[in-house]
């Protein structure tokens, strides 16, 4: 009688089992994105303000020592320059006259240089290239813990009014973005 039992409950959990719907395992996928932004930054080594004391109209004005510029990102980058023309004075690109400034900028080793137009910085920013703002070296796609030199030029203008007289001071900005 207990075999008898035995095999009628193990018929009973058979036919239970083979009673049960089996399912495939289930899949789904997800998609995942990221976004990896490089690290734009840079130290800068001005030795201080450039102060080019009293100068007669006409000079041309050459900075001692370059602006050194190190690239601390996280990869390449492109320098842009610009600077902010004073009060009484208007910023040019060509050869200066009354009331008007030229400041140029290179990025060059030793800043022996034949200096132009190209080098011309204006109150907007502009991405230094191999045809801008270039010496023996560019401010262009410059690989991470590069040190640049950019040297300064300063043509003042022909003659000034009273209102472009006195004490100027150019502020210079220097801008990095990925390359």
């Amino acid at each position: 009688m207990k075999m008898k039992m035995l095999l009628m409950v193990l018929a009973g959990v058979m036919i239970s089992f083979c009673g049960v719907n089996a399912f495939a395992a289930g899949s789904a996928t997800v998609d995942v994105t990221v976004s990896i932004a490089q690290s734009i930054d840079f130290t800068l080594d001005a030795g201080g303000p450039i102060t080019l004391g009293v100068q007669t109209v006409g000079s041309q004005l050459y900075a001692g020592a370059p602006i050194k510029v190190t690239n601390t990102g996280t990869g390449p980058q492109t320098y842009y320059l610009s600077m902010t023309a004073p009060a009484g004075w208007t910023s040019v690109t060509g050869t200066p006259g009354v009331d008007q400034f030229r400041m140029d900028a290179a990025f060059d080793a030793d800043g022996t240089l034949t200096w132009g137009t190209a080098n011309a910085m204006t109150t907007t920013a502009v991405a230094a290239s191999v045809s801008q703002f270039a010496g023996d070296a560019t401010g262009n796609n410059i690989a991470r813990n590069i040190q640049s030199k950019i040297w300064v030029r300063l043509v003042l203008p022909t003659s000034v009014t009273t209102s472009g007289s006195g004490a100027k001071t150019i502020v210079m900005t220097i801008t990095a973005a990925a390359a």
